[in-house]
């Protein structure tokens, strides 16, 4: 088998290569290819179903296929688990088709045919098989000429995988249920396996009605799947199923579920569990362990989660409502995150009934930026500021649109010498596009904003001072639709511009009526522009941070992502002062935490 093995690897490697050099005109590939091949089809079948696993269209992708054809190889090898374990051939037969060759028919036929042979062993993995590999390619249509058969089939563990592949594949909710009613309890739970590929609203009564199951596995896998839509009530039935259940069978799949949803909050019940457990169910709660604090560690890596909490309120009945706007370290945008990313304990206990409803990110949001244009590139500000750009660009939405405009920051009267025929376009040539404006050189795209970052300004585009770019700015934005901010970043040297009383006035008008609310960033200069930390924090969700330069991409980052993910989160406990209540968000996002500042009603 050693032997074998190697020879293996040999021939993969040799596959590999002979693939990347291909080209349609090499006779000398092909007849390497077809020298393989003839010395030992057998290592040559299982070697380049390996590599079209991890290949990508390609004419030598599709000459590869067309020699397992010719050799009659192709599907024999993807049909043997010796040859190729499940993961590989599906993965290798989608390849397949992505180079032009269909094999649904000859595995449809393979189909027929084992069904029709006597029932055993052997003849249930091979239609196992068959199953799977179909599965990765055939339309939801196909399963209607097979799944009477399937389901009547003698093999529970036929109808399980049937029940399974069928479901997902037709998301017909109606036929799932009906599998509800099977004699076997694997067919049921596989059944419901199924319900996790449908939406929400057509899986949800159903998942409900399975966790009431007196089959351990079919409820472990309901309430799962109630806990992936994001059902709050799932963390509730979880722990019950492990608390209440007296038989270890259903602790036991309970335990396994909670593994599966890989979330920290049951981490201080498990620690719990393992203290007074023994035996399947104390190996249960370390597997279970182990795979949340996997993913635990990945989310920490993956960054830093922080919260703004606004409102924060707790009612004479014990009603807690919490207001908050998260943001995250990197950049990112949330609005993906689901209520089972929040977990809560108040006195140190979980809640285990929550509500979270995330507010709704708006459609379209018109982003406005004005910042200095400095001479030397070595500027440790004008650095600051590009980085800040580039990062937050990063965590940008496809459909929000930016426009950058550049003012001078040089003496009044430099800039006073410089054309300004052109003013109203804020790039070069080559990035002011038609098409950009007719946007009115608001910028969607990643590469042509990512251009407008790093591009120097040519001087007749360069607004005199910064209240020159703003209404400039202001005039632009006014006519784009949705949500609009405008971010502003000022200088020492032109700071000045912005503390006159009647242009303050004049500013804070425009805000107004043009309703854009505006952020300004002045590190170090808090006292010299107070006027303009004013405006900024009386337009309605405006924000002033005259933070350290070197702290200036972050606070970009987080301004941007506060204005797209706000969340309320509330629940009920009985009457009395509330405890100290720490939030939690651990997601692929990042994780961090928070204590909730709790004010009484009465107190108010």
């Amino acid at each position: 088998m050693g032997k074998e093995v190697g020879l293996n690897d040999s021939f993969t490697q040799d596959i590999a290569a002979l693939l990347e050099s291909f080209s349609e005109k090499d006779t000398a590939g092909k007849q390497s290819l077809s020298q393989l091949l003839v010395s030992d089809p057998r290592a040559f079948g299982a070697s380049a179903v390996a590599v079209l696993a991890k290949s990508q269209p390609s004419a030598g992708a599709r000459y590869l296929v067309q020699l397992l054809m010719k050799g009659k190889l192709l599907p024999a090898t993807l049909l043997d688990p010796r040859i190729a374990e499940s993961r590989e051939a599906r993965t290798a037969l989608q390849a397949v088709a992505a180079n032009g060759t269909n094999l649904q028919p000859m595995l449809e036929l393979a189909l027929n045919k084992t069904l029709q042979d006597q029932s055993s062993a052997e003849n249930s993995q091979r239609i196992m098989r068959l199953l799977e590999l179909l599965a990765a390619i055939a339309p939801a249509s196909f399963w209607n000429s097979f799944q009477l058969e399937l389901m009547a089939h003698p093999d529970r563990m036929v109808r399980s995988k049937a029940a399974l592949i069928i479901g997902r594949s037709s998301k017909n909710a109606a036929w799932i249920g009906r599998r509800f009613m099977d004699r076997d309890a694997r067919v049921q739970a596989s059944a419901v396996e199924a319900l996790w590929s449908l939406e929400p609203g057509d899986s949800r009564a159903l998942l409900l009605a399975a966790s009431k199951s007196q089959f351990n596995r079919v409820a472990a896998n309901a309430v799962l799947g109630l806990y992936r839509i994001a059902e709050t009530k799932a963390v509730r039935m979880l722990l019950d199923m492990v608390r209440q259940r007296e038989a270890p069978a259903f602790r036991i799949s309970a335990l396994w579920a909670i593994g599966e949803t890989q979330d920290p909050r049951f981490l201080p019940f498990l620690m719990g569990q393992f203290k007074l457990s023994e035996g399947k169910i104390r190996l249960a709660v370390t597997r279970a362990m182990a795979s949340i604090k996997r993913r635990e560690k990945l989310n920490a890596e993956a960054g830093t989660m922080r919260f703004r909490v606004s409102h924060a309120r707790v009612s004479q009945d014990g009603k807690r409502k919490c207001a908050l706007v998260l943001s995250s370290q990197p950049a990112h945008d949330l609005s993906t995150l689901t209520p089972m990313d929040f977990a809560l304990w108040e006195a140190g206990e979980l809640i285990e009934q929550y509500e979270v409803k995330l507010s709704a990110a708006p459609a379209a949001l018109a982003a406005g930026f004005v910042a200095p244009q400095f001479k030397s590139s070595e500027d440790l500000y004008g650095q600051a500021i590009t980085l800040a750009l580039n990062r937050c660009s990063a965590a940008k939405r496809a459909d929000d649109e930016w426009r950058i405009d550049r003012h001078s920051n040089e003496p009044e009267k430099d800039a006073a010498e410089a054309p300004h025929e052109q003013s109203f376009l804020p790039y070069e040539d080559a990035i002011a596009t038609p098409e950009v404006k007719m946007r009115h050189c608001f910028i969607a795209a990643p590469d042509i904003l990512s251009k407008a970052i790093a591009a120097e300004v040519p001087p007749g585009r360069v607004a005199p001072d910064p209240l020159a770019a703003i209404q400039r700015q202001c005039e632009a934005i006014g006519k784009r639709s949705g949500k609009r901010h405008m971010f502003v970043f000022l200088h020492e040297s032109s700071a000045a511009h912005l503390a006159d009383r009647d242009h303050v006035a004049s500013l804070k008008t425009l805000f107004t009526n043009e309703r854009i609310v505006l952020h300004g960033f002045a590190p170090g200069l808090s006292s010299t522009c107070a006027a303009f930390r004013d405006i900024c924090l009386s337009t309605p969700d405006g924000t002033f941070s005259d933070g350290p330069m070197d702290a200036l991409p972050d606070a970009l980052a987080e301004t941007y992502s506060l204005l797209m993910n706000g969340c309320e989160i509330s629940y009920q406990l009985p009457g009395g002062e509330p405890g100290t209540t720490t939030l939690k968000v651990s997601s692929s996002f990042g994780s961090g935490h928070v204590d909730i500042p709790w004010q009484s009603d009465s107190a108010v």
